[in-house]
């Protein structure tokens, strides 16, 4: 038996098994009916497993973003496929060189709001001036970079859902996330129309794996080799752009 941290083992077949918590964040992960997995995340590892000796398996109940964390620190789990790269995760986790796909960040109102959200430098006034609250989800990169750029954030919420219903109730006035995941939240909702995404231009980021230190170098440089083949072959975009 290898290990690769307390829990990565060697099946039978000769795959190396790397554990995953999973993370509510639709489209990235969305559980079915029957307890399965779907999403671009899981067809993503699938690619991955198909193309090397490593199997990834995934937790049965949703966890949040800080026990993900938490049990990655302590080696736990393996690796989650889709974090953000923060001055904090970066202290605690390893990181793989290849990035997932890229997001941008994108600011959400009740649709009756007034203004018109255009730059960053326009959330700032507002909250300067009129005392807008802004939310974010605790422990993403929407709301790191809110505060790196002066702004004070209500990161209470742990999900999208959660957000936009802070954000419905009038417990804030604005909440920022990535585009994909708010789009596809967005149309899945029977009362999107009560929200409006504003035109404002925000930084570009990007999504990585990140492993537990307890994972070998030697491990993420093999899953590294085999994205970057994904992305060279082409079949890397196929499930980025569906």
């Amino acid at each position: 038996i290898m290990f690769c941290s307390l829990y990565c083992i060697t099946y039978p077949s000769g795959k190396i098994v790397l554990k995953m918590d999973p993370q509510n964040s639709p489209p990235k992960l969305i559980r079915e009916s029957d307890g399965s997995y779907s999403g671009m995340a899981v067809e993503l590892m699938e690619l991955i497993e198909k193309n090397s000796i490593y199997k990834f398996e995934i937790g049965k109940e949703f966890v949040p973003t800080s026990r993900i964390e938490s049990n990655l620190i302590n080696g736990i789990t393996d690796f989650h496929f889709g974090f953000g790269m923060t001055g904090k995760r970066v202290k605690y986790f390893k990181f793989s060189e290849e990035t997932l796909y890229e997001l941008q960040h994108v600011v959400i109102s009740r649709s009756d709001e007034k203004e018109i959200i255009r730059t960053i430098d326009d959330l700032k006034k507002l909250q300067k001036k009129e005392g807008a609250v802004i939310i974010a989800i605790r422990g993403t990169n929407s709301a790191d970079y809110l505060k790196k750029n002066g702004l004070k954030v209500d990161d209470s919420v742990l999900e999208i859902s959660a957000g936009l219903q802070k954000l419905e109730m009038k417990r804030g006035r604005f909440f920022v996330y990535n585009n994909v995941a708010v789009k596809y939240q967005l149309e899945d909702m029977k009362n999107s129309t009560h929200f409006k995404i504003h035109p404002v231009m925000m930084e570009k980021f990007y999504h990585y794996m990140i492993f537990s230190k307890m994972v070998d170098e030697k491990t993420i440089k093999e899953i590294d080799k085999t994205i970057a083949k994904l992305k060279k072959d082409g079949s890397w975009d196929k499930v980025i752009k569906k």
